[in-house]
């Protein structure tokens, strides 16, 4: 039982993260997401040291500011027009992680948050985590809280799919139009930062930053429209998922560390298939 529930939350998470990966890939922000998901961590840590909580709506709030706090921090140095956009990613994560790990050492002794889970999670760990209420026991917290991520990207792109499509493409014919580009991106990266801290848990930085761009990048490779990408993303998420399961079983290894290993497979599978068949979608 526990094992088929590491493998749905192992779904789930591939499934949050590929759906805005698509857009983050296409607007060439790969470099964001591992930005973003190493950035949530002092929001995590500091929301934490308030409610005392795990489970508290805060943490995900803490952690959406702290990543938004990296974009602004990026996009102020960047506008200075001295540093370039990706150095200056470089410049600002690396701070905003290195004082959440300065946290957990520091404040986070004896509370189960190491290091080691930031960087590979633990989604087995996140399978015996359940949700109790007046004493039933309704499952791991995990899926009912990345099943609502899910829904809430969804319904995202549903709703902003013309807007981000316009902007993603031509952001200078969106500006003419009368868009407001810089909400809507700020929106986007909202949505990323609560995808990244519902995911962290289970699934670590690494992963997280694997499963956003290489679904995506994948289903790149021979799609031709946004929708066929989006969908194709989410299918090389799931068969990333389920195959990097079973392949951490067989050598008795982090499941995460299987999920990151297969995507990268997959990847290379399709772009040989790729530059064979000249495969399009």
């Amino acid at each position: 039982m526990i094992s088929l529930m590491v493998l749905l939350i192992g779904l789930l998470t591939a499934i949050a993260c590929a759906i805005p990966g698509t857009y983050l890939v296409l607007r060439r922000m790969s470099m964001m997401s591992d930005a973003i998901s190493h950035s949530v961590l002092p929001g995590i840590i500091i929301a934490f040291l308030i409610v005392l909580d795990r489970s508290s709506p805060f943490i995900i709030l803490g952690a959406a500011l702290s990543g938004l706090l990296m974009v602004y921090l990026t996009e102020l140095i960047s506008r200075s027009k001295l540093v370039k956009t990706d150095a200056s990613i470089g410049l600002v994560f690396p701070g905003l992680f290195s004082i959440g790990v300065i946290l957990i050492s520091m404040q986070m002794s004896s509370v189960h948050f190491h290091e080691h889970s930031v960087l590979v999670g633990d989604i087995t760990l996140s399978a015996l985590n359940n949700l109790v209420i007046d004493g039933v026991d309704y499952g791991p917290k995990s899926l009912y809280i990345l099943g609502s991520v899910i829904m809430i990207n969804l319904l995202f792109i549903i709703i902003f799919f013309k807007e981000l499509n316009i902007t993603t493409f031509d952001p200078q014919i969106s500006a003419v139009l009368g868009f407001k580009n810089l909400t809507l991106h700020y929106l986007f990266m909202t949505i990323v930062s609560i995808t990244a801290v519902a995911s962290f848990d289970a699934a670590g930085s690494i992963l997280v930053i694997a499963l956003f761009i290489v679904p995506a990048a994948t289903a790149h490779l021979f799609t031709r429209t946004v929708i066929s990408m989006i969908v194709w993303a989410i299918i090389f998420a799931i068969i990333s998922s389920i195959s990097g399961f079973y392949l951490s079983i067989y050598f008795d290894a982090a499941v995460s560390g299987g999920i990151a290993v297969m995507c990268g497979v997959v990847f290379l599978l399709t772009l040989s298939l790729v530059k064979l068949k000249a495969i399009r979608v």
